[in-house]
């Protein structure tokens, strides 16, 4: 069996990395190995962010730990570590306490009700759709849309695949389906004229640690669509042939 190409990191070291103020921090850990979750992206109120230098992400029995400063001080908090009773605050900035309001010297004022008139509302409604690149992670691989190219006849995605598992992986282009206004556009819908309907660069096995980047094709959409739902499915090629499904609701202007 193939030693997994896994960095290993002290749960001790991790938390150094988190919570030190400039100084070392040492304590009595036990040892533990994690993964180095380097795929893992942020998003602060829907703004995607890139970890800051110095930061890492672990993944440890199912869990991902994540840098408690990074994320305190991206929500507006500070962090601070107390070496002697070894505890980590996590305060919000320019918090202000409030008193409690004494009931029986706040006087009541009754305002008299007046009728409302009741109009439709014209908010838009925020969809749940969003633009390219989108990227998700699923048992171990990761799928990333970078771009769409719509033509009459074809519509084009790009995709990278990377596999951080331990088994062979394929990209299985005849799943490829897009869902629209109720409709469905399958790759194999596709018209049989058309020169390199499939990328070779999914014929072959995704290995362990290899990211692999191509096309992947459905057949031409209605020049009004901007929005749908793009499903693919990426196959365990081995004797289990098992499928991990990805779905993403992407949207182009």
């Amino acid at each position: 069996m193939r030693i997994k190409k896994y960095k290993q990191l002290f749960a001790g070291i991790l938390i150094g990395a988190i919570i030190s103020t400039g100084g070392s921090v040492f304590a009595n850990t036990t040892n533990v190995t994690a993964k180095v979750a380097d795929w893992v992206k942020f998003k602060f109120d829907g703004v995607e962010k890139y970890l800051a230098q110095g930061y890492t992400v672990l993944e440890y029995k199912g869990h991902m730990y994540v840098p408690a400063r990074y994320v305190a001080e991206e929500l507006g908090a500070n962090v601070d570590w107390n070496k002697q009773t070894q505890t980590v605050s996590i305060n919000k900035q320019n918090s202000e306490t409030t008193n409690p309001v004494d009931e029986e010297k706040t006087p009541v004022v009754t305002v008299p009700s007046t009728p409302v008139e009741q109009k439709p509302c014209n908010c838009d409604i925020k969809s749940d759709y969003e633009k390219l690149p989108l990227s998700k992670i699923n048992e171990g691989i990761i799928v990333d849309v970078y771009d769409v190219v719509l033509k009459n006849d074809r519509t084009t995605f790009y995709v990278k695949v990377k596999n951080i598992t331990d088994l062979p992986m394929q990209l299985d282009q005849e799943s490829v389906t897009f869902t629209t206004d109720g409709e469905t556009y399958k790759h194999t819908q596709l018209d049989e004229t058309i020169l390199f309907r499939k990328d070779t660069a999914w014929y072959n096995d995704i290995q362990e640690d290899e990211r692999k980047e191509g096309f992947i094709m459905i057949p031409g959409l209605p020049e009004e669509v901007k929005e749908g739902t793009l499903n693919l499915t990426v196959v365990q090629n081995d004797r289990t042939q098992k499928e991990i499904p990805f779905q993403f609701k992407v949207k182009w202007d």
